[in-house]
């Protein structure tokens, strides 16, 4: 069931949020050596908004980008490129062509695939947007820097939540909700897909139940 599109002021807002991560330039080695950066494939990478996003207003959160791996390095190049052609020429026009790459490529991220139980929820990736705290990768998909996380955070994670205002943000992995979960705005439903290796089964499914049930009573569903 389709929702009501975003209207095209905040389209606008949104676009030069994505165009300011991909251009930033606000860390580097000396922020971290964990950083990992170049003017490849390695670039910031913004997250993405779903078409019917505001009849949901779902955010999910993780950590910071993965290394694409082998099988995946073709569809990352695709990828990669909508973003550096999205920040070259801000318009409406590359941002649908950056929209359609993305909507093509999510389905393979592990977030997507393993991580959050989104058609449980009744949702697609157009319903929902998703976002890191740290918009970079990093050498060995290592734990971001705490310089990383200050500078990602106050230039860009607080700006993204405020321009698309959520109704519940569910962060994956507790790593994202412990750095991140404090600069909320007061009101916003939030809570974590618990992934640690040392939980049972049953401790999975319980926390699977939680975040469904918090996700189906937060957003709205309008047709």
């Amino acid at each position: 069931m389709q929702g009501k599109n975003m209207d095209a002021v905040k389209q606008e807002e949104i676009i030069a949020s994505f165009v300011k991560v991909i251009s930033c330039e606000a860390c580097d080695e000396y922020t971290s050596r964990k950083l990992l950066r170049d003017n490849k494939e390695n670039i910031p990478q913004p997250g993405y908004v779903g078409e019917y996003y505001d009849s949901n207003r779902l955010l999910l959160v993780g950590q910071n980008p993965g290394i694409a791996p082998e099988h995946r390095r073709e569809k990352d190049k695709v990828y990669t490129q909508s973003l550096r052609e999205l920040a070259r020429k801000p318009s409406m026009e590359s941002y649908k062509s950056f929209y359609n790459t993305v909507i093509d490529f999510v389905p393979e991220w592990p977030v997507n695939r393993n991580y959050f139980p989104l058609e449980e929820c009744d949702l697609s990736l157009e319903d929902i947007a998703y976002c890191n705290v740290v918009r970079c990768r990093t050498v060995n998909n290592s734990a971001p820097s705490k310089g990383l996380i200050s500078n990602c955070t106050k230039k860009h994670f607080l700006n993204f939540v405020n321009a698309i205002e959520p109704n519940v943000v569910i962060f994956i992995g507790k790593w994202a909700h412990d750095n991140t979960a404090h600069l909320l705005p007061k009101g916003v439903k939030y809570s974590f897909m618990n992934r640690m290796r040392s939980l049972s089964g049953l401790e999975r499914q319980k926390n699977r139940r939680e975040v469904i049930a918090l996700v189906k009573a937060g957003v709205p569903k309008n047709s």
